[in-house]
């Protein structure tokens, strides 16, 4: 019975590191969002770029409107990164 709980543990284990893997973004990393109004990425309805404060990254202001339609491009790093 303990060799099957230790299997199981194992399994979970390496379950979580892949999908935290899978999920893992470079941190300091800054990027430029371009938003369009449809699958055909044609017509942009909006862009936001990341903003570094105090070595964090987070969203600037956003000119125009978001959509689920992005193209995200990286632009550049924030102090604290590895990139």
């Amino acid at each position: 019975m303990k060799l099957i709980k230790s299997f199981a543990f194992a399994a979970v284990v390496a379950v979580a590191g892949i999908a935290g893997a899978a999920s893992a973004v470079p941190p300091g990393l800054m990027y430029q969002k371009t938003y369009y109004s449809d699958a055909t990425l044609t017509t942009v309805v909006g862009m936001q770029v990341d903003r570094c404060v105090n070595g964090i990254v987070g969203s600037g202001p956003l000119a125009g409107a978001k959509s689920d339609f992005v193209v995200a491009e990286a632009v550049g790093s924030c102090p604290g990164g590895y990139w």
